[in-house]
């Protein structure tokens, strides 16, 4: 983390300790000090608002451990494996996915960059048996592979909605992995997961209940209950999502109560566009976020990356509009989309690469 932010960090949060990963492999002391389960342990890093500053949500012990046995059942990740990582602890998905590592007695290897080629060197080097990556960085890893890898046996992925397709390739590059996705937040912990039957089934949904939590739909926003809360978030959260429970316990995100669009008093959610235009056979990725409008109060703008060139504006606003109703008042093609340090299309940087663009045309 830069220096700068981290002393902004330590402030605000009153941090007067600072303790480097080094600290611990030169120290000669052994002994576990006396923890009890309401004891603080690591705080979540969660983005910032508008002032770009990260959150930082203070967990306790119980929190984290509450989930690991069940982790490590439906993850399929025990002693044995070798769990490998991209990107920093900072992100609270892979912290979870390296404690939990270490809890079963897993060894835990971290990227040293964003470079694909040098993970499938290190996943070879390190007998790497499982695998924690949000959606993009599986997209990335499977533009690099070649030929099968039988050795994997846990694929884990949270962070963003993985789509059907992007599984099916994950099932075909390595074929004795389970697949699993899951659904949880900073504040909330893990909430629910998706086998691979169910993502390849229910590709929309976020899938079952996970093991302890209740969930509640309360005019549309998605309330949890469970072990696994933040202790200022007890006994009941929500993370502002909005979603719905089907009949046999499935769970459907449809998008942020705060990210909802109105485009001329219509309310939409870009992130069901989104979904939709991920879903075509010729789009790679796709973006979908609003930006001003002085007629509308708001337009649509989505940033997609086509596999092959012969995808047009009009095929994307027919397909948009047949499988959703709506669709983006304007879409950018674009080599590539830009990623945070989690892993996480920057929606932030997007906008500021599309008005530029917009400037740039007028």
């Amino acid at each position: 983390m830069p220096e700068k932010l981290t002393a902004r960090l330590m402030k605000k949060y009153d941090i007067s300790q600072k303790v480097f990963f080094s600290d611990f492999l030169t120290s000669t002391s052994h002994k576990c000090p006396t923890l009890n389960p309401e004891n603080i342990f690591l705080g979540a890093m969660s983005s910032g608002s508008s002032t770009g500053i990260p959150k930082i949500i203070f967990r306790d012990h119980q929190s984290w451990l509450a989930a690991f046995p069940w982790q490590s059942k439906l993850f399929h990740i025990n002693k044995n494996d070798t769990l490998y990582l991209i990107g920093e602890l900072s992100y609270t998905a892979n912290l979870n996915a390296c404690i939990h590592a270490f809890f079963t007695g897993a060894s835990v290897v971290i990227a040293p960059n964003r470079l694909p080629q040098t993970w499938l060197k290190e996943i070879n080097a390190y007998s790497i048996s499982a695998l924690f990556m949000v959606p993009a960085h599986y997209s990335i890893l499977l533009k690099a592979l070649s030929k099968p890898n039988n050795n994997i046996s846990s694929l884990v992925t949270g962070g963003a909605k993985i789509n059907k397709t992007t599984v099916q390739q994950l099932h075909h590059y390595f074929p004795n992995a389970s697949i699993v996705e899951y659904y949880g937040a900073s504040e909330l912990g893990h909430v629910s997961y998706a086998d691979i039957h169910d993502l390849l089934t229910r590709p929309q949904s976020t899938g079952k209940i996970f093991p302890g939590v209740k969930i509640e739909i309360t005019d549309g926003l998605v309330w949890v209950e469970s072990p696994y809360l933040v202790p200022s978030k007890r006994p009941k959260a929500t993370a502002g999502d909005l979603g719905s429970l089907s009949t046999d316990g499935y769970l459907t995100l449809r998008g942020r109560k705060n990210g909802t669009v109105n485009i001329g008093g219509v309310k939409i959610q870009p992130e069901q566009i989104e979904y939709c235009l991920k879903e075509h056979p010729q789009i790679d990725d796709a973006a979908v976020f609003s930006l001003p409008d002085h007629l509308r109060g708001e337009k649509l703008i989505a940033a997609i990356v086509r596999k092959t060139d012969n995808i047009k504006t009009k095929d994307i606003i027919h397909f948009c509009r047949q499988n959703t109703g709506h669709y983006p008042q304007k879409i950018y093609f674009l080599p590539k989309l830009p990623l945070n340090n989690s892993g996480k299309v920057d929606k932030n940087l997007l906008r500021k690469i599309v008005m530029e663009a917009s400037y740039g045309n007028n």
